[in-house]
């Protein structure tokens, strides 16, 4: 998948650049009613899925302010 939102995010995760844009706070909060509204539904989504624990995970080590980007110190992680 290449777009320009992909290419801007790339570019800010080699410079590390975690300026709030979209806060990890608010796209947990997405990812979490997406997920929720699937499992609802009976739909699978293991990539949600996944995205919900990564970026729960984030904010719970108090990333939340930080850019949706952020999540790159969490995965540096593992």
């Amino acid at each position: 998948m290449s777009n320009a939102l992909s290419h801007n995010y790339c570019r800010r995760l080699i410079a590390r650049d975690f300026t709030p844009q979209a806060p990890l706070k608010h796209v947990a909060k997405d990812v979490r009613l997406i997920c929720e509204e699937a499992r609802r539904a009976g739909i699978n989504t293991p990539a949600a899925l996944t995205n919900e624990r990564l970026f729960a995970r984030a904010v719970e080590r108090g990333l939340g302010e930080d850019d949706a980007v952020g999540v790159l110190k969490v995965l540096e992680q593992f």
